[in-house]
């Protein structure tokens, strides 16, 4: 699954799965439990009521599946990236050649992003 391949079938599967069958679940429990309904809120539409497209679904699945293997390039010393279609499959830009220091650093680098967005989610919902 950490294949170009893989990005495109298995785990585009697995996204859309999850959203049809898991998220509605996960946002019915979490919807009983909150009281603050502007947790729910993203971009302005409510999580709990939209409906998304089939089309958004699958592109956003693509864009999250692809970044994720093509971002492992850089700081995971062995990747199928090209599998199944090449026998010797490893492929790797290992950032400044050294796998620990290229894992703080990519790890340090999505972190951040991942507490700024959290940030300016929670920002948004504070009302």
């Amino acid at each position: 699954m950490h294949s170009l391949v893989g990005a495109v079938t298995i785990d585009l599967l697995i996204v859309v799965l999850a959203v049809i069958f898991i998220v509605p679940v996960i946002l019915g429990f979490m919807d009983k439990k909150i009281e603050n309904k502007n947790y729910f809120l993203f971009g302005n539409v409510d999580l709990r009521k939209h409906k998304s497209s089939a089309v958004i679904i699958i592109t956003s699945g693509l864009i999250g599946t692809l970044s994720h293997v093509l971002l492992d390039v850089f700081h995971h010393d062995f990747n199928p990236l090209t599998y199944p279609f090449e026998q010797y499959y490893s492929f790797n830009l290992i950032l400044f050649n050294d796998l620990y220091i290229a894992n703080v650093l990519m790890n340090g680098i999505t972190g951040l992003f991942f507490i700024l967005m959290l940030y300016y989610w929670y920002l948004r919902n504070i009302e």
